[in-house]
């Protein structure tokens, strides 16, 4: 009885080491100014306003570019622009990750 035992527990333990292991998928994020910003939370999905100053952006997205306006509503023609997963900065008022031209929010 006592090597049934053991051989049970050595084939549960083969069978949890061999288990599939999940992989989280990754974070879409951007720091702008020190402050992080979550898509999982909504925050990528809305103008931020940041300022009148120096925005700086790091854009760890996969897709998203980051537009920098210099407009309290996100509208207008952006002054400058942070490409996925690159780093930039510009003057402006707010940010955005929506397409440029024709408004709305970034689809996917």
């Amino acid at each position: 009885m006592k090597a049934f035992a053991v051989a049970t527990g050595i084939v549960a333990v083969v069978l949890a080491a061999s288990a599939p292991v999940a992989t989280a998928a990754p974070q879409e994020i951007a720091i702008i100014n020190g402050l992080v910003y979550q898509d999982q939370y909504g925050d990528l999905a809305r103008c931020i306003s940041v300022g009148p100053m120096d925005i700086t952006v790091e854009n760890y997205t996969s897709k998203r570019t980051a537009y920098i306006y210099n407009s309290d509503d996100c509208t207008g023609n952006p002054v400058g622009t942070v490409a996925p997963g690159a780093k930039g900065a510009a003057y402006g008022i707010t940010v955005d990750f929506k397409k440029p031209a024709g408004g709305g929010s970034f689809e996917w």
